[in-house]
């Protein structure tokens, strides 16, 4: 036993609560503290009960971009990241101890490592840090050299964000079980806006992979010189035994195919720069 929790029965229904722990809201517990088995005081000693899980709705990541694409392919903005329910928790639990400078590079290396190797990433602002209650959102300015490639005409144009996923399955074999430590929720919006004169040649075909415990969708549209794109990954489960990984092999496959599609931009007009030319 490593910890120690609060069993409140209201209404005849067992309620978990962790006071003890910072930022811990009312009902929620640390990811660590659920799918478990609790001892339960009582007059004969005490019994063993079951800790449930969490649903994906207790560790939401919402991220929002709004970028500029240059002619030349670079691509620059800011990026908005809400962190809400166990995703805020571990966020805030692991920013006590640190200083200012320590908590700016543990964000820009989080959210650096969702994006090209050769992106620029600056913290701008993190509110929320020490609410319990409220999303933590943290805001970044983004620069990324050369993130559109040029081939004639057109500029290929990848997803900004990696998946976190993107590793999942790439061995051939697999002798254990698949564990996650608790279910989330991943909720992407990436808005760039295009340069004069382009025109989307085509964007990503809408996807959609289904469980019955995960959905993953990504669509994207192109209207009035602005590419938009959503995606939401919804993993609503923890341990999968052996039987269920063909089944999380495919799913993740496709998640992994979504993610790398590309939309193509094709130059429709003279640019402004060969005109002066």
């Amino acid at each position: 036993m490593d910890s120690v929790i609060a069993d409140v029965v209201l209404n005849g229904k067992h309620i978990y609560l962790d006071p003890r722990t910072m930022f811990c809201s009312f009902g929620l517990l640390r990811w660590m503290q659920t799918s478990t088995k609790a001892m339960r005081p009582s007059p004969i000693g005490g019994v063993f009960t079951d800790i449930p899980p969490f649903a994906q709705d207790k560790a939401v990541t919402r991220r929002k971009a709004n970028m500029t694409l240059s002619e030349d392919g670079s691509l620059k903005g800011d990026v908005e990241i809400s962190y809400q329910g166990l995703e805020a928790l571990e966020h805030r639990l692991e920013a006590i101890d640190s200083d200012e400078e320590r908590k700016k590079k543990d964000f820009e290396a989080e959210i650096k490592a969702l994006l090209p190797s050769n992106a620029v990433v600056t913290l701008k602002e993190i509110r929320g840090l020490a609410d319990s209650e409220n999303p933590l959102t943290a805001t970044f300015a983004i620069e990324l050299p050369s993130f559109a490639s040029m081939a004639g005409k057109r500029l290929l144009l990848p997803a900004l964000f990696q998946a976190r996923q993107k590793d999942t399955f790439t061995n051939a074999q697999r002798k254990y079980p698949l564990y996650f430590p608790y279910a989330f929720a991943d909720l992407d919006e990436v808005s760039i806006k295009v340069p004069s004169g382009f025109s989307a040649e085509s964007v990503p075909q809408q996807q959609d992979a289904k469980l019955p415990y995960a959905h993953y969708q990504n669509s994207s549209v192109f209207n009035a010189g602005v590419l938009v794109s959503r995606r939401t990954l919804l993993f609503n489960g923890i341990f999968f035994d052996m039987d269920k990984l063909m089944d999380l092999k495919t799913f993740f496959g496709a998640v992994r195919y979504g993610d790398e599609q590309q939309a193509v931009l094709r130059m429709e007009s003279t640019t402004s720069a060969e005109k002066k030319d």
